[in-house]
């Protein structure tokens, strides 16, 4: 800033909904007395309805001062925040609900790509406000007392994006939180399941470990109906073991 301008730069944001991906870019202000320039290096067309505006003479936009005029930049722009957080917000309604129908081992992966976005997000908004913070606080030449009292306006709503930013950050926690959760109820229900099938081999296995000895005076070997009595005692054991089991509710 000199005695006859005032320099500012703003970040526009843009929501890509095929990667998904939050785009930004720079958007820099002159102001001067009588005159406003702005350019920028993207794509991103935040100003296109304020053109129009200006174009048909519509509102206050032309009959106010450059310091209005730079307001109204300002505010356009921090107003394209909220359709980017509401995307987001979107997306993490959708993960939500992918953690709850069902586990899902690429969660993480997203969950993570989503935190990315909001600390990127963060890196804008945050400069933003404490720019604007400064254009209230601190008098400018180039801006009449009644533009700063707008400018709180751009303010307010800043501060209600970064506390739409911090709940979507709070909302990411908890649902990685139901996502370990879910991963260690599964891991649960795997490790008894395991549990009971190798309960119901132990008598069996006993079973067979008893007629596997090397004994010479043990009757049943040389029963002819042995073998298959021996079979069905394993049997009984491992569905009267399956039926105590199901009466416990163990499965």
């Amino acid at each position: 800033e000199n005695a006859t301008e005032l320099f500012l730069v703003l970040r526009t944001l843009g929501w890509t909904p095929i990667t998904p991906h939050v785009e930004s870019e720079q958007v820099s202000i002159i102001l001067r007395d009588s005159m406003v320039m702005s350019f920028h290096e993207g794509s991103i067309g935040v100003f296109t309805t304020l053109r129009e505006r200006i174009r048909q003479n519509k509102g206050k936009i032309c009959k106010q001062g450059a310091d209005y005029l730079a307001y109204c930049l300002t505010d356009v722009t921090v107003d394209h925040y909220l359709p980017v957080l509401e995307a987001l917000e979107e997306r993490i309604e959708e993960l939500e609900a992918r953690v709850t129908s069902n586990y899902d081992p690429k969660v993480p992966r997203i969950l993570h790509a989503l935190q990315r976005e909001i600390l990127a997000l963060r890196r804008v908004l945050v400069p933003m406000q404490e720019l604007v913070f400064q254009i209230t606080k601190q008098e400018h030449a180039q801006i009449k007392k009644v533009a700063r009292t707008h400018f709180k306006d751009v303010q307010d709503h800043l501060i209600q994006e970064l506390d739409i930013l911090d709940s979507q950050k709070e909302h990411l926690s908890g649902i990685l939180n139901m996502h370990l959760s879910a991963g260690n109820l599964q891991m649960n229900e795997v490790m008894k399941v395991l549990a009971l099938i190798s309960t119901l081999f132990i008598p069996p296995s006993f079973v067979a470990a008893v007629y596997g000895m090397n004994f010479r005076n043990m009757p049943e070997l040389d029963w002819e109906w042995g073998y298959y009595c021996v079979l069905s005692l394993m049997l009984v054991l491992g569905l009267t073991m399956l039926w105590f089991f199901r009466r416990r509710r163990w499965i």
